[in-house]
């Protein structure tokens, strides 16, 4: 196969999530072999190439250079720009066979990985001129909105030997700022295994899957031969947002069966030794942390975090421990104050003792949005139910922290008396006001809204089917 400025537009839109494709490949490659086990020899050069990726964005100035032969493919230099982010990378993979071993289908592989460092633009131009280009941090997007910026470099070797990858990889240095995190957490798309369909004649499948699929994806993974040791070496990679920063240090195995359906497994610690995170207003100093993997559910490691909050009327020491999916969070304080007037503290900033029956001067307006002050609110919240006069004490979370908060109480069974105030200015919309609801039967009730620029009286009808 041979190519001479092959202009790339013809492949926008023929690959999923492709958008737009372009620049210019050059090459000459002779592809023998079999079909699982291809054999390549020549070149191929890439330049000024573009590739818009849907919710990703658009990468250009994309060049490449590979040599190809029956024992060794070198990715000599990959570089692009996305955005101002600038990134490299080289890639070694060879035929190296065991000493006295018989299997000669043995790949080792090193490779390099630049993200925004001086070696992500070296010998690089701004296109069309000759002024050298300047690194910049890489974007990270979902769903077409920007959540960080990355820089760093990542450092790669191992093997892969009768279906089994070992993969190391290090990270000596790594920067991450980030700009905003998802407002809602979304629903996983993977089916529930609790959800079956059940027809006549069938074995019972999921939804939206053919029993015959479902038993040859368990056929296939009972066959599988693929698995995977990783190594995952972090010497340093800070980590900064708007409410928190803090330095990162860590060493992980991960490992990964293809025929165990669970997924993968990991072991090891990530250690954060310094750092700060806003909650509740307050800026709060982290003495040490670790997160534990202990083998089992990478999703719910053991926890080991103190934090501190120091004032000049009060000392606070925050301690977690438990597990991700059940943590469990203790306050102490110097001078010892019990959990409700820690709680009161935290809130207020008053040690005056609990909350009288006209309540406190609570202002939410400060709560976090990181994961350890999303849990402390939580904490002190469940303390000050149990201090304030109220049943329900609510807050909205946005982007930029909280957005709202609101108190209610209910009167007898039928009576509800609510106050809400918003922290960020919506259009339209009330700053501040009061709710009240009252329900005549268990099909119909009226509310009332009075707020400092809409005022609305409406009675609802509701049947359940």
């Amino acid at each position: 196969m041979t190519s001479r400025h092959l202009d790339l537009g013809f492949a926008s839109g023929l690959v999923r999530n492709l958008r737009r494709a372009g620049g210019t490949l050059d090459g000459s490659v002779k592809v023998g072999g079999t079909v699982s086990k291809p054999v390549a020899e020549g070149d191929a050069h890439l330049r000024r190439g573009l590739f818009e990726v849907v919710g990703q964005g658009v990468y250009e100035d994309v060049g490449l250079d590979a040599k190809f032969s029956p024992k060794e493919v070198v990715l000599d230099r990959l570089t692009g720009t996305v955005g101002m982010g600038t990134f490299s990378a080289i890639l070694a993979a060879s035929r190296k066979p065991l000493p006295g071993s018989a299997n000669l289908d043995r790949m080792e592989f090193t490779g390099e990985i630049h993200l925004g460092d001086a070696e992500s633009v070296r010998d690089r131009k701004v296109p069309g001129t000759d002024r050298p280009l300047s690194a910049g941090p890489v974007p990270i997007r979902q769903a077409a909105e920007q959540r960080a910026d990355v820089s760093g470099e990542i450092d790669l070797f191992g093997d892969y030997t009768d279906s089994v990858l070992s993969l190391n990889a290090k990270i000596p240095d790594a920067r991450i700022v980030i700009k905003q995190l998802p407002d809602k957490k979304l629903p996983s798309l993977k089916e529930n295994p609790d959800v079956l369909l059940i027809h006549p004649g069938e074995r019972p499948h999921p939804p939206g899957r053919e029993p015959g699929d479902v038993e040859a994806e368990e056929q296939a993974r009972k066959t599988a031969t693929f698995r995977m040791h990783a190594l995952l070496d972090l010497n340093h990679l800070y980590v900064k947002a708007a409410d928190f920063e803090f330095p990162v240090e860590s060493k992980m195995n991960f490992e990964y069966d293809a025929r165990r359906p669970d997924g993968p497994t990991a072991d090891g610690t990530v250690h954060i030794p310094q750092g700060s995170f806003n909650a509740l207003g307050r800026r709060f100093i982290i003495d040490d942390a670790k997160i534990i993997e202990t083998g089992g559910d990478p999703s719910n490691p053991e926890l080991e975090i103190k934090a501190l909050y120091d004032n000049p009327q009060a000392k606070v020491t925050i301690t977690v421990a438990g597990t991700a999916k059940d943590p469990q969070l203790e306050m102490s304080s110097n001078p010892p104050m019990d959990q409700d007037q820690i709680a009161f503290f935290l809130a207020t900033g008053r040690i005056q003792g609990r909350a009288t029956q006209q309540g406190g001067g609570v202002d939410l307006s400060g709560a976090a949005t990181s994961v350890v002050g999303g849990l402390l609110f939580g904490q002190v919240r469940k303390e000050l139910a149990d201090v304030l006069p109220v049943d329900v004490i609510t807050i909205d979370t946005g982007a930029q922290g909280v957005s709202g908060a609101s108190v209610g109480k209910y009167i007898g069974d039928r009576v509800f008396i609510g106050y809400r105030q918003r922290f960020t200015e919506t259009p339209y919309e009330n700053n501040v006001e009061g709710h009240l609801e009252y329900e005549f039967s268990r099909a119909v009730s009226a509310e009332m809204t009075y707020g400092d620029r809409t005022r609305d009286f409406s009675v609802l009808f509701t049947k359940d089917f």
